[in-house]
């Protein structure tokens, strides 16, 4: 019993700070606000409802969560945006830290992973007609 309230208090402690630096990143160049709040997201999940809910009906990104964590689907904005951000913050952190060059690659390979994996996804969730029950 005591082991689930840890975990949960933990999810729970997750869940806020990932909120909190996901609002930083509204008003912070370069600091991403979704993916942070994707984490909330998954943490209130399992801990809030009331919370989960508040952040599935968000008027400014409530359906891009809802969207990614339903469907898979990132609208073609929400790419252009994401691996924009992803690049200028790559080559901000390339030529500020010089880091080696087994760092340079594997931070270079890991950003055009994930890159390719953000262009894969769809762009909308699939039509109610096309949806199987399920």
């Amino acid at each position: 019993m005591a082991n689930e309230f840890i975990k949960r208090q933990a999810l729970l402690g997750l869940g806020w700070s990932a909120f909190a630096a996901g609002a930083v990143g509204i008003v912070v160049p370069l600091l991403p606000t979704t993916v942070f709040w994707l984490i909330a997201l998954w943490c209130f999940g399992r801990t809030s409802s009331r919370m989960q809910g508040w952040l599935r009906n968000h008027p400014r990104l409530g359906q891009t969560l809802a969207d990614f964590v339903d469907h898979g689907a990132i609208c073609r904005r929400g790419k252009y945006f994401a691996i924009s951000g992803l690049t200028v913050s790559l080559t901000l952190s390339l030529w500020l830290a010089m880091p080696p060059l087994w760092l340079t690659l594997a931070l270079v390979v890991g950003a055009l992973i994930l890159s390719l994996f953000l262009w894969s996804r769809p762009e909308q969730p699939p039509s109610p007609a096309t949806q199987t029950p399920g």
